[in-house]
C-alpha cells in the first residue's frame, strides 16, 4: 500500500477534478487509480464515495465553522481539503482525530500555502470539537 498521505493527495486531486469535467475527471481518474494496487483504489473509491454520499452534510458543517466565510468563497483545493477531512473525522473512526487534522494542514500547506493551513486547521479543530461531544 501507498502511504495514506500519497493516496490523500490523489483524493483532493480526483476531488478537484470533478468540479470542473466530470468526463475528463473519470479519465484522469482511471489513469490515476491504474497506477496504484487495487487496494490502494479501494481506499480511495471509499473514501471520495463518502465524500459524494455526505456531500451536504460535510459542507453545511464546514460554512457553519469557517466563520465569516461563505463556503462558495473558499477556494476549490482547501474546499476539497476540507471535505476529505470533515470525512475522515465523521465516518472513518479508525483515523484519529489528530491525523485527519495534521494531514489536512501539511495537504494545505503542500497545495495552498500557510495562510490557508491555519484557516484550515481552525476550521476542523471546531468540527472535531463539536463531533466529540
Amino acid at each position: 500500500m501507498q502511504s495514506l498521505h500519497k493516496l490523500r493527495k490523489a483524493i483532493i486531486k480526483l476531488l478537484y477534478q470533478q468540479e470542473f469535467d466530470v468526463e475528463e475527471a473519470s479519465l484522469h481518474e482511471n489513469y490515476l487509480l491504474g497506477n496504484l494496487k487495487q487496494d490502494d483504489c479501494q481506499w480511495i473509491n471509499i473514501k471520495i464515495n463518502c465524500i459524494k454520499q455526505n456531500k451536504d452534510h460535510i459542507d453545511s458543517l464546514i460554512a457553519k465553522h469557517s466563520e465569516n466565510w461563505k463556503i462558495e468563497r473558499l477556494g476549490l483545493v482547501e474546499k476539497q481539503i476540507l471535505r476529505l477531512s470533515t470525512a475522515e473525522l465523521l465516518f472513518f473512526p479508525e483515523v484519529p482525530m489528530a491525523v485527519a487534522i495534521d494531514e489536512a494542514v501539511k495537504l494545505a500547506k503542500q497545495f495552498c500555502g500557510v495562510k490557508s493551513s491555519g484557516f484550515i486547521n481552525g476550521i476542523l479543530e471546531a468540527i472535531a470539537g463539536e463531533s466529540s461531544d
